[in-house]
């Protein structure tokens, strides 16, 4: 029997925020379910198709300086929701990103290694 790898190769983050999401001319909110380095999972009745390209920004507080704001890709769409794959993201939003996932994690070593590992394989 061969070793089982784990599918998901970025650890995910129960979470309680909104995001905005721009895909051409539609435009949508949803809420939050989960987040990694890497993607979301937006909970919303509206569909688009796979591989759609969007625009996505959450407001992690009040402070319009906290948005996290990055590229994304449609992946899979569900009767709850949508999943998006991260794709360019600027400085201040990746760093913003990581707090947040390393906050929820407790572990900032964790998502290092997580983006470390990403990288490499990457290449």
């Amino acid at each position: 029997m061969g070793s089982s790898k784990p599918l998901r190769k970025f650890t995910r983050i129960s979470i309680k925020i909104v995001a905005a999401v721009v895909a051409g001319s539609k435009r949508m909110v949803g809420g939050v379910e989960n987040i990694s380095m890497h993607g979301l999972y937006l909970i919303t009745d509206q569909k688009l198709p796979i591989g759609t390209e969007a625009e996505i920004s959450i407001a992690l507080d009040d402070q319009p300086e906290n948005v996290l704001t990055v590229s994304a890709k449609v992946t899979r769409v569900t009767s709850y929701g949508i999943a998006f794959e991260f794709g360019k993201i600027d400085i201040d939003s990746y760093v913003h990103l990581k707090n947040l996932v390393a906050l929820n994690i407790g572990d900032e070593n964790q998502v290092n290694n997580e983006m470390e590992s990403f990288i490499t394989e990457s290449k």
